[in-house]
């Protein structure tokens, strides 16, 4: 500020960035008072732009700060940008109430009150002791109403600094100040003195008498009578949580009441969709009477009305228990049973004791379980331990392995295929006990049949143990069984391979030479290549079912989704495989049989297969 406002600072300009005028200091040599030719000390404390160069401190002197006219003492450039302290030397002249200015310019010429923008300046008035000295009060008398009132000391003639002027009100949350304008004190109230920084409990004010108020909480009421109303202090907000137990009638058949923020409660919607409701249990019903459940079908009997709930009725037995006359239905457009007919070809001869067709040519039956509860056409549902047939010739499906029978019941087969003995061999998903031989999922069994079929009965051995030769991660359990022309055994694995002389992924296959039985030795050797012929190392192309022809094609099924060069197929698919075997596979695919074409849902994954020829 300048001496009554006399020259303007610039216009422009940012505090610490642009030029300023931070202090002004003038100061005798000695710390003595100021005396007329004493010599003094300006500092001047100044913020410099970026390219200080081009700033300047223009220092001036005025004898009478009343009627001021300035002599310009030195010109300063700055060395460096940002805050320092520039200073200067002079003598003081004669008279007693004196000024100094400090102006900080940009670029402007050096004149008392220069044009810029940028400029800054500032004036100091000081009282300086005269040759004379004082004799009166208002010889010292500087003009001002801030720093109090000076006095003379008639002893010494010296001038006394007076007692700055005492603005305090007492009341805290004012801003005190002293106005050299209106010779005033100022006492302002300022409410962001009494702000706890709480939102919840309103906006403190201030009151220029009785200090700091408190605020009013505000009113977070949203007059939805089901919603939970509360202040939230992290965000400076209100919370309005709908609470649908407000809404709550206690009744089970009108439905689940909710609270909707803006409308408040609604009704809920009938739980049981029309049917009828049970208020004293909470819960539907499904039927009254036994007509409530009859789904007018006749194949699957006459389902019952029990307690409130439907329940299915027991099929008409249509089966004769007789093999030779074929495998009995029950036909649904005349409500009764259809007689079967000879399942034999017709240049074979039915033997109804063992239930076999015996002599003639017959057409290729391929053997096969599947990996979970599968409903078979003509035979029923039968479970992962199960083994059926499905004769490629007349289009039946048969069973021919009741795995419950023989003590599988918790077990999955795996992998399967049939000597030339007709023993049949057996791997297994998991580990577990089989006909007293404890089996891990690396291993192969031996069953040697007494009788097959609806009532299957025989005796089990060891015939390959993988953890002999190396077999023994979870991703070498054996998933898949087939025999060479030679006799030699086939496999493939869940996952990659690691065996003895040869290593692969789960849509290989390997052939094992050496010795079988419960001490297994020899090695393997990779017969078949997937990634080869597009089978890839995803989860739906591992290979989890095989078997060879006696022509040597290799039939395969796949674990999922599959697409190799010209078939794409789904789990219940048999795929055959015609061409070189070998690390170097190559060949061509063709689509053998699509199961659900064959009264087999879609999705029901073979896991094992064996074709009979």
């Amino acid at each position: 500020n300048t001496i009554a406002d006399a020259c303007a600072d610039g216009t422009a300009g940012t505090y610490h960035s642009d030029e300023s005028n931070d202090r002004v200091v003038v100061s005798t040599l000695d710390g003595g008072n100021f005396s007329e030719g004493d010599t003094v000390e300006i500092a001047a404390t100044v913020w410099a732009w970026t390219t200080p160069a081009q700033d300047t401190l223009d220092l001036f002197y005025a004898a009478d700060a009343t009627n001021p006219s300035w002599t310009l003492i030195t010109s300063i450039t700055p060395s460096t940008a940002g805050q320092q302290t520039l200073t200067a030397q002079y003598t003081l002249p004669s008279g007693g109430l004196q000024a100094v200015r400090a102006q900080f310019r940009y670029q402007s010429d050096n004149s008392s009150c220069s044009a810029g923008t940028y400029n800054d300046r500032d004036d100091v008035v000081f009282a300086v002791e005269t040759a004379g000295g004082c004799t009166i009060n208002a010889d010292c008398d500087n003009g001002l109403f801030c720093d109090g009132s000076e006095t003379c000391n008639t002893g010494t003639g010296v001038c006394e600094s007076g007692t700055a002027v005492a603005c305090g009100d007492g009341v805290s949350c004012t801003d005190d100040s002293c106005n050299e304008a209106t010779d005033s004190c100022d006492n302002t109230a300022n409410n962001g003195n009494c702000d706890n920084g709480l939102f919840c409990d309103g906006s403190e004010t201030c009151d220029a008498v009785n200090d700091c108020q408190a605020g009013t909480a505000p009113n977070c009421d949203d007059g939805v009578s089901c919603t939970v109303d509360s202040c939230n202090e992290g965000a400076d907000s209100c919370n309005n949580a709908p609470d649908n137990g407000a809404c709550d009638n206690g009744q089970f058949c009108d439905g689940s009441e909710t609270c909707n923020v803006t409308l408040g409660c609604q009704t809920g919607s009938d739980p049981c969709s029309g049917s009828a409701c049970d208020e004293g249990a909470d819960i539907c019903l499904e039927c009254t009477i036994n007509a409530d459940c009859d789904n007018g079908l006749y194949c699957d009997g006459a389902e019952i009305c029990n307690a409130g709930t439907c329940e299915a009725g027991a099929p008409p037995t249509c089966d004769d228990g007789a093999f030779c006359n074929g495998t009995e239905t029950c036909n649904e457009g005349t409500d009764s049973c259809n007689v079967g007919s000879n399942p034999c070809a017709g240049d074979q001869t039915c033997n109804e004791t063992t239930d076999i067709c015996e002599g003639g040519a017959s057409d290729p039956v391929i053997w096969m379980s599947f990996r979970s509860n599968t409903a078979v056409p003509g035979v029923g549902t039968v479970t992962d331990e199960d083994i059926v047939s499905y004769d490629e010739g007349s289009g039946t499906w048969a069973l021919e392995f009741d795995g419950s029978d023989v003590g599988l019941g918790s077990l999955e087969i795996s992998g399967m295929a049939i000597l030339p003995s007709g023993n049949l061999l057996l791997s297994f998903t998991a580990a577990g006990t089989v006909g007293g031989i404890a089996v891990d999922d690396s291993d192969i069994v031996e069953f040697t049949p007494t009788s097959l079929g609806a009532t299957t009965a025989g005796t089990f051995s060891l015939y390959f143990d993988g953890s002999d030769v190396a077999l023994t991660s979870n991703g070498e359990d054996v998933d898949g069984i087939a025999l060479a022309a030679d006799g030699r055994l086939i496999i493939s694995s869940l996952g990659g391979f690691s065996g003895s002389g040869a290593s692969g992924a789960d849509e290989d296959m390997f052939i094992f030479t050496g010795t079988l039985g419960a001490a297994t030795s020899g090695s393997f050797a990779q017969l078949f290549d997937g990634s080869d012929v597009a089978l890839n190392n995803s989860g739906g192309e591992d290979v989890d079912a095989i078997a060879l022809t006696t022509g040597g094609n290799l039939l395969f099924s796949t674990v999922g989704t599959f697409a190799v060069t010209g078939v794409s197929g789904e789990d219940e698919d048999i795929v055959e495989f015609a061409g070189t075997f070998g690390s170097a596979t190559s060949g061509t695919f063709s689509m053998r049989q699509d199961l659900s074409a064959l009264g087999i849902v879609a999705g029901e994954d073979i896991g094992s297969l064996h074709i009979v020829e």
